[in-house]
Order: C-alpha cells, then structure tokens, then sequence
C-alpha cells in the first residue's frame, strides 16, 4: 500500500520534514518505506536536509521499522551517492537511468525483505540474544562433530568430508587477486563468507557405503545423485557470483598494481572497476530462501530465524561490496576522492 499521506503507524505530527516524503509504502503489519523524491542534489545543505527527513521518518513510525529510498530527478556525484546512502541504508537511484523501472521494483523488494526479516515473528529482538548463545553452541558443537568424524576409519566419512570442505582452487591454480591490502583483502573475504552462507550445502555428496546405527558396514551400491531445479539455478546463481567476485578482486589487484600511490584516490579506473561490479551484480536474479517444512517447535522458528537474519546480511554484504572496497581505498590514499561535482548517474 503507498500513500501520499503519513501511512498508518506513522505519527500524525505536522512536521515540514514529513511533509517531503512524498509516498508511504506499508509493508506488512509493522513496516514502512518512505520514498523522496529530490532534485539536484548538489550542496551539504541539501545532503544534511535528506539525512534529517531520514531521521525524523524513522522516529515518527511508532509502530515499527523504517527505511529510506531516495530518487534523484536531477544530477548527483558519486561520493554524495554514497553519503546518502550511509544516512538512509540505500543508494540513491537516479530518475531516467536506464532500467529504472527495474531497479526501482528491485529497491524496493531489497528494502521490503530486509522489513519482514525484521518482524518475522513479531519477536526478534527479544530473541536476538537467545538465538546468538544458540548459534555459538551449535557452531562449538558442529566444529566437534567434525573433528571427530575426520578422526575416523571410515572411508566414506572421509570421501563425503573431503567433498564438502575442498577448498575453491584447485592445486596448482594461484589465489585470485591477492596483491592487495590486508584491509581490501578483508572486504573481499567478507564477500565469499557470505556467498558460502547463502549456498544451500544440503546435497549429500557421499557415493561410498556408510555405517548403520549399530557400526555395521552397508552394502555398497550405485546411488544417483539428484539435483531440484531450485538447487540448479542456486548454484548457478552461485557461480556467476563467484566469478564475479573473481574478476573484480583480480581487476582491483591489477589497478592496484599500476596505479602510482598519490594518483589512486582520483584515478578512474577505482570508480569504473567498483560501477562495473555493480551493474553487473544488478543483472542477476535475487536470492532465494531456501524452502523450509512447517513446524511448531520453537527450536525450530529460532534456527529459521536467524537463518533469515543471517542471509539478509549477506546478501547486504554482497549489494555493498563495492561501495567499501572504494571507501576503504580512499581512506588508504588519504582524503582526497573522486570530483564532488555533480554528474549524471551511470
């Protein structure tokens, strides 16, 4: 539901700052999307001005969770982009792009998702700490299980485990992209943590007979192995992902290399290398959840729960990738940055 008037759950307070949110967008029973249309975005008075309507939206949703989408009917430079965007937890999107139909239905999904993570449940933060204690036992109790399966004679164990842990190069094959500071390296080693969240890992991959309950040896024979569709365009999905993650590491590595130091924080190719990484992490489809049966147990919600929580950070990781590789590397190079002056959008 979108509205011209304060949506329901927004306070009715007679606020000029309000009155610039142009629509209300009610996404479920507790959430809000305020959508601001702006001209030029061209001075710090304007930028301070959309970080205090993102304020004052925020705290007039009484009943909820707030987010904020920008659309640029104008000209906006880049590092103002990005300004933005740490105010209202969205980049801005500039009205006439191309595909701006498109990557508006797709803001909007992002911001709506990342609202229904949020009250799932209508109990998240009072679950928030319980779910954390949960989730270091369950990892200290995974990482057992594993060291005492590799300590086993089984050689199927062994085979299932190798399969599931080989590492993404193979040998011989030289890391990608490594010429670059530990600090850069760090975001890039964020980005593949959260590709490996979001990879459903649930494909038995042992081929080798196992063991019954009481020890025993099963009798080997051939099993097939079967893919769902859905596990087919995951990995897919996860492929491209992880090439793209490959060629933009490698690109920065090479930039990097052949920049000389004073000229990085206004050279070109830092914005070309991160924009590109963008638009094209923009074509592909969004992630899915994986499918998950009914169930009342509360053990049960609270796993689901912080599953959902902890895809929908990595998804963001992913979506904001870009962004800090370039801010990390111009704090690396000093203050100076890319022009301020304003330019159209990509």
């Amino acid at each position: 539901m979108a509205a011209r008037a304060p949506a329901p759950g927004v306070l009715d307070a007679d606020d000029r700052l309000l009155e610039q949110v142009h629509f209300w967008v009610r996404v479920g029973r507790h959430g809000t999307i305020a959508l601001l249309v702006v001209p030029s975005i061209l001075v710090d008075a304007e930028v301070a001005n959309i970080a205090a309507i993102a304020g004052t939206a925020r705290a007039a949703v009484r009943d909820g969770e707030c987010q904020i989408l920008v659309l640029v009917n104008g000209l906006i430079s880049w590092p103002t982009r990005d300004r933005i965007a740490q105010y209202t937890g969205s980049a801005p999107l500039l009205v006439g792009e191309a595909e701006f139909d498109r990557l508006l239905d797709r803001a909007l999904r992002r911001l709506a998702e990342r609202l229904e993570t949020a009250q799932q449940g209508g109990r998240i933060g009072d679950l928030w700490e319980r779910l954390q204690t949960m989730s270091a036992q369950q990892s200290a109790l995974l990482e057992s299980v594993r060291t005492i399966d590799a300590r086993l004679a089984d050689p199927a164990t062994a085979v299932r485990w190798a399969a599931v842990e080989a590492p993404a190069a193979g040998p011989g094959i030289a890391p990608v992209g490594t010429g670059l500071p530990e600090a850069v390296l760090a975001h890039f080693a964020r980005a593949r943590g959260a590709l490996r969240t979001l990879t459903d890992a649930s494909v038995d991959l042992g081929l080798l007979p196992g063991t019954d309950a009481s020890g025993g040896r099963v009798p080997a024979r051939p099993r097939r192995i079967s893919f769902a569709p859905q596990q087919l365009n995951a990995l897919g999905l996860m492929a491209a992902v992880q090439r793209l993650l490959d060629v933009f590491q490698q690109g920065m590595a090479d930039w990097w290399g052949s920049v000389p130091e004073p000229d990085r924080p206004t050279d070109d190719g830092l914005f070309a290398l991160c924009r590109s990484f963008e638009i094209s992490m923009e074509t592909l489809p969004l992630f899915e959840s994986p499918p998950s049966g009914p169930s009342g147990r509360t053990g049960d919600f609270a796993q689901r729960t912080l599953a959902a929580i902890r895809r929908a950070e990595a998804v963001d990781t992913l979506d904001t990738l870009a962004e800090s590789v370039r801010a990390e590397v111009l704090a690396l190079g000093g203050p100076a940055g890319r022009s301020d002056a304003a330019t159209p959008g990509p």
